[in-house]
């Protein structure tokens, strides 16, 4: 097998094997869970420059880990896009998939972004 090439960034590959039948013996998952992982991965690119200038929210949230940080604004959008187009089951087992995640961090964020501020306040600091 010839190697990686210098650029290439796994992070940024998402495996497909896990949503077709073959791969997983008939036994795929949601294939929406695939577009919303790919959105997720986009909206990275689309939530910059990190931190939000002048966030209050992020200043409320230094102490967190780096992956909890990354995450408040964009799973709060991922919210408000889902919640608008009247997904909010798919937006349910988005949450839970995050939650039972091996690293917490994906737990924690979806709780500050739902529990503790709600989706809109971090929306609000990406209007201004």
């Amino acid at each position: 097998m010839p190697p990686k090439p210098k650029e290439f960034d796994s992070a940024y590959v998402i495996g497909i094997g896990r949503f077709l039948d073959g791969p997983t013996q008939g036994n795929p998952r949601p294939v929406f869970l695939f577009s919303a992982e790919l959105f997720h991965e986009l909206l990275h690119t689309y939530i910059r420059p990190f931190p939000p200038p002048n966030s209050k929210l992020m200043e409320k949230y230094k102490n967190e880990p780096i992956l909890v940080q990354t995450h408040l604004h964009l799973m709060a959008v991922m919210k408000q896009v889902y919640l608008k187009l009247g997904r909010s089951e798919q937006l349910k087992e988005i949450i839970a998939r995050d939650g039972a995640a091996p690293n917490p961090a994906y737990r924690r964020a979806w709780q500050i972004v739902n529990d503790i501020e709600g989706h809109q306040a971090f929306v609000a600091e990406l209007r201004r």
